[in-house]
């Protein structure tokens, strides 16, 4: 096959390199920077809220079928995948809370009994539990986890309890 035919190949296939998407990234936080600089900041919360709760809803549109064949009885081995999508929708389905539940403290001029509910506190737990399936899934092969996934999971467990005694100690000491 000649270069022209592979390259016509990967272009009808529509495949994207790792520099086009460094590209994208960069192209999207650079957007940013005008409106987060120029704009009143409540506004720009609000408005970033409610792009991450959108997002997070088309998310979980997207993972809905997958996520749910993974948790569907009857019961049934997983494999890699499967923690993968169950940990992508609970950051999608806590965060949408969570962002929400910001952009309504931000709209209710800002109470504490709000922004320290346990409403808000279960939507971080829940963010932090799909984070940890998430990181399992860094440790498998041909779809299946390794034994070293939940040792990796432990440790990650262990350095976020130090992170977090370290901000609790600089917040309190």
């Amino acid at each position: 096959m000649s270069d022209t035919e592979t390259r016509w190949r990967e272009l009808a296939e529509g495949s994207v390199r790792n520099t086009t998407l460094w590209l994208v990234i960069a192209i999207a936080f650079v957007a940013f920077i005008p409106p987060v600089l120029l704009v009143d900041r409540q506004s720009m919360f609000e408005v970033v809220d409610g792009l991450c709760v959108g997002s997070a809803v088309g998310v979980m549109v997207g993972y809905a079928r997958a996520a749910w064949h993974a948790v569907r009885l009857p019961s049934h081995r997983l494999v890699s995948a499967d923690y993968l999508v169950c940990g992508v929708i609970m950051v999608a389905f806590f965060g949408a809370i969570r962002f929400a539940g910001q952009w309504y403290w931000r709209a209710v001029n800002k109470p504490n009994w709000w922004i320290d509910s346990a409403t808000l506190l279960f939507t971080t737990i829940g963010i932090t539990i799909g984070l940890f399936l998430i990181l399992m899934t860094t440790s498998s092969e041909k779809g299946v986890l390794l034994p070293r996934a939940y040792v990796k999971a432990s440790w990650l467990f262990a350095l976020s309890l130090g992170i977090a005694a370290i901000m609790i100690y600089s917040g309190w000491g």
